[in-house]
């Protein structure tokens, strides 16, 4: 697999149920952080927000995870 193009490897990650995966992590991490930026723009404090962490880091294994996907 180290031949194959990017191109195709990335057409091949993309067929499946990872694209529909990768697009609800990045969903989640988008509005996780808008939602927390703003909370604490708002006034909240930082440490009110602490339960994005968890969220954040579980979101980022897993785009990671299916980026070692395509770059295999």
């Amino acid at each position: 697999m180290a031949d194959t193009p990017f191109r195709e490897r990335l057409a091949t990650a993309t067929d499946g149920n990872e694209w529909g995966v990768f697009l609800v992590a990045l969903g989640v991490l988008f509005l996780l952080l808008g939602y927390a930026g703003g909370s604490v723009l708002a006034g909240e404090g930082l440490g009110g927000q602490l339960w994005a962490v968890p969220v954040t880091g579980l979101s980022v294994v897993v785009l990671a995870l299916l980026a070692q996907q395509v770059i295999r």
